[in-house]
């Protein structure tokens, strides 16, 4: 009988042996799970990072696919968070603009229509990069040039044009440490600009 006590006490785990099991289990699975979540940060990370380039990358198509057809710049607008242009389309001349609102969304506008660009934009500017400044003739409602009445001469006024323009855009997505931040600079010729004045 004492032979049989000996064999049922020897049967299960002490308690010390179950402790540590359940210890080197729980340093397991905290192993496991810090990977986990440093995997999962990882992949939100690269997933906002690569959205952020696509859509920083659809938005400086659209503004250069509009501002080259532009065919005079506004050059007080220029290095602001808007814009100003004018397009010629069906033989009519129409006022544009891209412009960079509170909430982040970017807008292009042709006549009167108004039209998204891009979204999660945090910067929006434009710098010149061929400007030329000549006097230019004043024309009258007609479109004639204006003379002086006593001394004959055209009335002039200095104009400044460019046909190259420089735009940066800055794109955030995300928050914290999962941010994604793309910035994008591209030279835009503006096609229908004439850079020859007076000619």
């Amino acid at each position: 009988m004492k032979d049989r006590q000996r064999k049922l006490n020897t049967a299960g785990f002490t308690l010390i042996e179950l402790l540590i099991a359940l210890m080197i289990a729980a340093l397991i699975l905290g192993v496991a799970g810090t990977f986990l979540v440093f995997n999962v940060g990882s992949f939100n990370s690269s997933r906002n990072i690569i959205g952020i380039q696509r859509e920083g990358q659809l938005t400086m198509n659209q503004i250069s696919e509009l501002l080259s057809e532009a065919d005079s710049i506004d050059m007080d607008s220029i290095g602001g968070d808007k814009l100003d242009f004018t397009i010629v389309e069906n033989n009519v001349q129409k006022t544009a603009s891209i412009e960079l609102r509170a909430d982040g969304e970017l807008w292009g506008s042709v006549g009167s229509e108004d039209y998204i660009i891009g979204e999660n934009v945090a910067s929006f500017t434009t710098e010149s990069r061929n400007t030329i400044e000549e006097d230019v003739k004043d024309l009258d409602s007609s479109g004639n040039p204006i003379k002086n009445a006593m001394t004959g001469e055209y009335l002039t006024h200095k104009e400044k044009k460019t046909n190259l323009v420089e735009v940066t855009i800055k794109l955030e997505e995300g928050r914290d440490r999962y941010k994604g931040e793309i910035e994008l600079k591209k030279e835009i010729k503006l096609r229908n600009v004439n850079m020859d004045f007076g000619k």
